[in-house]
């Protein structure tokens, strides 16, 4: 919602714009929740949030200011995420996984939810710049809550110790992980690089659609990806109970996904609506790999 008025007002090219968005660090986060309770992560994370929305409240001069704030967004964005699932581990039996990791994932959709619609009409009304202001402060409210009202598990006792470089060379030595990656990389991170920032240019200019129509679009797009993240646990859940496991789950997502992005690229006769909903739920896979393996 707020590419465009970042372009111009700080007069980003297409590089500049997209270099911002993919500032997402969620194999850092990953590192240090194996190392702390996630109430401590949790509650430290939020503020980098906040603080990555303050970089955005005044007129940013230069573009090392933007980086450095969508770099705090994106940091504290990871480690909330992973110190929520591994809330999970904690506080949960492991066969229910699945089910509440698509749970937690669908409720942070919904924050895609408020980014169209809702986000169209407070931009309108204040501003993008008193837009973030009010996420940073929201956001450091639930940090607040987090820390002050959030008992930790008993199993929190028990988290592995050790450096950041221990944990990095854990996950980079795991043939689990190099099963994943690409698969992720190409499917999961692409379905988000599309849905974050290309999408709404793809409606403008290829498609021309007015503001409305992409407005639209993008909140079909944002509830197919919540509603496909509880669909998507659900599913595995029930798949491992008949012994299917969530990575047979997850490669016939990639080849939908394949189907739909060549459906797209050839202008078949299927509705807009539908094939980028599609992409959307895409994302959602994120479930699934974070139950692997089956």
């Amino acid at each position: 919602m707020i590419a465009a008025p970042l372009t111009l007002e700080l007069e980003l090219d297409a590089g500049q714009l997209g270099l911002l968005t993919s500032l997402l660090s969620h194999l850092r986060g990953s590192a240090d929740t194996s190392r702390h309770p996630s109430r401590s992560v949790w509650s430290a994370a939020d503020p980098e949030c906040a603080a990555g929305c303050c970089c955005g409240r005044r007129r940013i001069v230069c573009y090392i200011r933007q980086f450095a704030g969508r770099a705090l967004l994106g940091l504290g964005v990871a480690a909330s995420l992973t110190a929520g699932l591994k809330a999970l581990v904690l506080w949960f039996p492991k066969d229910r996984l699945p089910f509440l990791n698509g749970l937690m994932v669908m409720l942070g959709a919904m924050g895609a939810v408020t980014a169209t619609s809702p986000a169209q009409l407070l931009l309108a009304w204040v501003g993008w710049r008193t837009l973030f202001a009010l996420f940073a402060v929201v956001t450091a409210g639930c940090s607040a809550m987090i820390y002050l009202l959030v008992p930790e598990s008993a199993s929190a006792r028990s988290v592995m110790r050790g450096t950041a470089l221990d944990s990095l060379k854990k996950i980079y030595t795991d043939p689990h992980f190099w099963r994943l990656a690409p698969l992720s990389a190409t499917s999961i991170g692409t379905a988000w690089a599309l849905q974050g920032l290309w999408a709404a240019q793809w409606f403008t200019d290829v498609e021309g659609l007015d503001r409305t129509a992409l407005v639209q679009h993008l909140f079909v797009m944002a509830v197919a990806l919540s509603l496909g993240a509880l669909l998507l646990g659900v599913l595995a859940d029930q798949l491992r109970r008949c012994g299917i496991g969530t990575e047979a789950l997850l490669a016939v997502v990639g080849l939908v996904f394949i189907a739909v992005q060549v459906a797209i690229i050839l202008r078949w006769p299927l509705s807009s609506y539908f094939l980028w909903a599609a992409v959307a739920a895409v994302g959602a896979a994120t479930v699934l790999q974070l139950c692997y393996p089956g």
